[in-house]
């Protein structure tokens, strides 16, 4: 598979690596640019996909005013900003992000979070956290222990600092 067939799926997969670490200003551009790769590969449907996707996440993107991908791509503002974008993120810095060949036809599957955790530490599972549910009986509970904390630590506090001062 030759790679203009593949860019728009590497920009994507880019582009939902960059919504799960919430950095919204890289998806919108890699989206931006995998829209521009499907209509450039001739897939108009798959570049109007993106572009409302897009637009679902970032209302008050450039693309908005237009109808449709075609169409913004024919404005110079959004040309302009699209040859920037393919400066700042040419294929080959995508596929060596993606960890793949520029002309790979399978893409890699995403990770489970589980999986990223071993990726990044070398550990096989990460730590399991209790899954006792809050209950409305365990939270007034706390809220209790906690006012007889505060209660304490002024009592405490009036004790060391203000029964001295005070003549019997």
């Amino acid at each position: 598979m030759k790679t203009a067939d593949v860019l728009p799926r590497m920009y994507e997969d880019l582009a939902n690596y960059f919504a799960r670490q919430g950095d919204t200003q890289r998806r919108d551009q890699c989206l931006v640019l995998a829209a521009d790769a499907a209509l450039r590969n001739g897939q108009p449907e798959e570049a109007e996909r993106l572009r409302k996707r897009l637009l679902l996440t970032n209302p008050e993107h450039l693309l908005r005013p237009f109808t449709s991908t075609a169409e913004a791509m024919l404005a110079s503002a959004v040309h302009d900003y699209v040859v920037d974008l393919h400066k700042q993120w040419p294929a080959e810095a995508i596929a060596q992000l993606l960890n793949r060949p520029p002309g790979a036809n399978k893409p890699e599957p995403a990770l489970w979070p589980a999986q990223l955790y071993a990726r990044q530490t070398g550990i096989s599972a990460p730590p399991k956290l209790p899954e006792e549910p809050v209950t409305l009986a365990a939270f007034w509970f706390t809220m209790l222990l906690v006012a007889l904390g505060i209660v304490l630590a002024a009592a405490a506090f009036f004790s060391a600092l203000v029964w001295p001062l005070i003549d019997c």
